[in-house]
């Protein structure tokens, strides 16, 4: 009898640490999800006294689960490495954010605001001109006027050294059917490196230039119009920081 009524006790015991099981793996979801939930917030653009209070919250969080000095699990070592990456990408955000600033205010100081434009999304600097600005219609050869404008940009890029540019061109759908001879992938790319080798000629170290030809995809406006046609047969130019080893 002793026998039979200590086997049902023991397997209340372990019926009840199994179910126990799902708490901790719960509680390590909770922290990832949060921890990315963080790193989300940080792609966004809150002010800086939410972001700080936001990862304190969270770094106050983990704390608290390491009791009597324990060392960190892996989980929550993989959850301080994303904390880790969302502080860096704020502070990437932020310094780029001060790069499109310093880049309004030097485009209308010099009076390019009506041949330049300059947008900031989801933490990337882009400026963009339109193809008519570079080219005549239809060719890849940088014309006098596109030349004295890439020179004013030249300009402009020596200054941020920790600045990498991708030379991405564009083209609106009449032209991309109108080109004789090449497809619009071909077409574009080669505006786009005719872009980027008078930069190299110009002086801008090659490791800092990309070409990307992206045919009419892409479009900022609808293609239903001459005006939005326009807009959309351009060359922009996005500005990705360096780190140097």
């Amino acid at each position: 009898m002793v026998d039979s009524d200590e086997r049902p006790v023991a397997a209340k015991k372990i019926d009840h640490g199994d179910d126990a099981i799902w708490l901790i793996t719960l509680s390590d979801m909770s922290m990832l999800l949060l921890a990315c939930f963080v790193l989300l917030f940080s792609m966004s653009t809150p002010n800086d006294q939410k972001f700080n209070d936001s990862m304190a919250s969270v770094q106050k969080a983990l704390d608290s689960g390491k009791r009597g000095g324990k060392a960190a699990t892996p989980r929550e070592k993989e959850i301080e490495g994303i904390l880790d990456q969302a502080a860096v990408l704020r502070q990437v955000q932020a310094m780029q954010q001060r790069v499109f600033n310093d880049l309004q205010t030097t485009t209308a100081k010099e009076g390019l605001s009506d041949q330049i434009g300059t947008s900031f999304e989801g933490g990337v600097v882009s400026m963009r001109v339109g193809s008519d600005h570079l080219f005549v219609a239809n060719q890849t050869d940088l014309t006098p006027e596109g030349r004295a404008i890439l020179a004013r940009l030249k300009d402009i890029f020596i200054k941020y050294k920790d600045q990498r540019i991708n030379i991405r061109c564009f083209a609106d759908d009449l032209t991309a059917k109108n080109i004789r001879g090449r497809d619009a992938w071909e077409f574009t790319s080669l505006r786009a490196v005719s872009v980027l080798r008078y930069f190299m000629e110009a002086g801008l170290e090659p490791q800092r230039l990309s070409a990307t030809g992206l045919a009419d995809l892409e479009p900022r406006f609808p293609n239903n119009n001459d005006a939005n046609r326009q807009r959309n047969n351009r060359v922009e130019f996005v500005l990705e920081r360096t780190f140097g080893k």
